[in-house]
């Protein structure tokens, strides 16, 4: 119990965490190229991250954790490429949703 607690603990620090530093980095950078997001442009600019954050924590960082049960598995490639190609998608995207 104690260990799924710490594992899901650490997998939402995690995304939030990386995914606020990474959305602040974001807009940052698009300041500097002169767009500016709006309110559903960070909502859709945050998406894109989350998702990128889910392929990189299911394919990489989940080996590094607590949990050392059976059920650690990469995602499919087919999938992984479908969420970064989409997160990638929503964070071009992001600056020209209104």
């Amino acid at each position: 119990m104690k260990k799924e607690f710490l594992g899901s603990l650490r997998i939402a620090s995690i995304l939030l965490l990386a995914g606020v530093i990474m959305q602040a980095l974001l807009v940052g950078i698009y300041h500097l190229i002169g767009l500016s997001l709006h309110f559903h442009g960070i909502i859709l600019s945050f998406l894109g991250i989350l998702a990128i954050i889910f392929v990189l924590y299911r394919n990489k960082w989940q080996f590094h954790g607590f949990y050392n049960g059976k059920k650690k598995e990469r995602l499919p490639q087919k999938l992984s490429a479908i969420l970064i190609v989409l997160g990638i998608i929503f964070l071009i995207l992001a600056p020209f949703i209104f």
